[in-house]
């Protein structure tokens, strides 16, 4: 039975749909691959169809011999409580434009849960995103705020001088005791430390628009660090480009990562008015595996 292809785009304009008997397909009637969410993107030349795997909807099935190209991504590390430092974003495997034969069967990848967030407390510890895996290719979790080591470094609490450092991607910003906790890194930026410009803001993620379009994802983008936690006197930390979760400020809470994005900054302050300390950090954002194919004019590439 073929999937519900749930929206598709000629660059940023939307395609019409064909409607045939119970199924929605658009303008391509090729029953190649079923799984996931199911998208249609068209570059310059090429007609590309593409499958997001999440948690919910791990496995998929080829029909036909056909070259595939993927993205793994690993799930993001959790934010600390009170002002504590966002979550690293997840790991990643990138083989979008390096594709390998897939022959027919059903394929089901290992996919990371994102780390849980801190639980309520002065001084508690968020745990790491778990590690995605697909065929013989690992992504690893992002790093635990106000931990160590993770395919993204977790940004430092405000009041040690600490971060974690990535083993992929970048490192976590420095905490500097001003109760502001330092952005966790992102896959192509660090985290900002608690005193920066940007302070507290989580690093930014990777750009995959070349090889998906801008409607997916975060507009296209994943993989960015959680913000770091503060106090009702100042405004949220931002999370990192490509879904990372803003940090809390005492009024507002955390918001969760998203797509393997680093965790759903940090904690709150409680010297300010309101005793916040005891609400949690948010959770990572869980890993994915997108997988894509042309259907229409494929690239050299492709072919060879």
């Amino acid at each position: 039975m073929a999937d519900r292809i749930i929206r598709a785009y000629k660059g940023n304009e939307p395609l019409s749909k064909i409607a045939l008997g119970k199924f929605t397909l658009w303008e391509s009637e090729e029953l190649i691959l079923t799984g996931g969410e199911v998208f249609e993107w068209i570059d310059e030349e090429t007609r590309w169809r593409i499958h997001l795997l999440t948690v919910a909807n791990t496995s998929f099935e080829v029909f036909s011999s056909t070259k595939i190209g993927f993205f793994l991504a690993g799930a993001g590390g959790g934010g600390a409580s009170r002002h504590g430092g966002g979550g690293g974003a997840g790991g990643w495997v990138n083989n979008l434009n390096s594709p390998r034969l897939f022959q027919p069967g059903t394929y089901t990848p290992s996919l990371g849960i994102g780390g849980a967030g801190a639980p309520a407390g002065n001084d508690t510890q968020a745990q790491p995103g778990g590690i995605s895996t697909f065929l013989d290719y690992p992504a690893l979790g992002g790093g635990a705020a106000s931990a160590g080591n993770g395919a993204c470094g977790a940004g430092g609490r405000s009041w040690t001088n600490q971060a974690g450092l990535g083993s992929q991607g970048f490192d976590g910003g420095l905490g500097v005791g001003n109760r502001t906790g330092a952005g966790g890194g992102g896959a192509t930026e660090a985290g900002n430390p608690g005193n920066a410009p940007a302070r507290g803001r989580g690093g930014n993620g990777l750009d995959l628009r070349e090889f998906i379009g801008a409607m997916l994802l975060d507009n296209g983008y994943c993989l960015g660090g959680g913000g770091g936690g503060t106090d009702e006197s100042h405004n949220l930390n931002a999370g990192g480009l490509g879904g990372g979760g803003s940090g809390g400020n005492g009024i507002n809470p955390p918001s969760s990562g998203l797509y393997g994005s680093g965790g759903g900054a940090g904690g709150m302050s409680g010297e300010v008015g309101v005793d916040s300390q005891n609400r949690p950090g948010a959770k990572g954002g869980d890993g994915f595996l997108l997988i894509r194919y042309p259907i229409a004019n494929p690239p050299i590439s492709w072919l060879n």
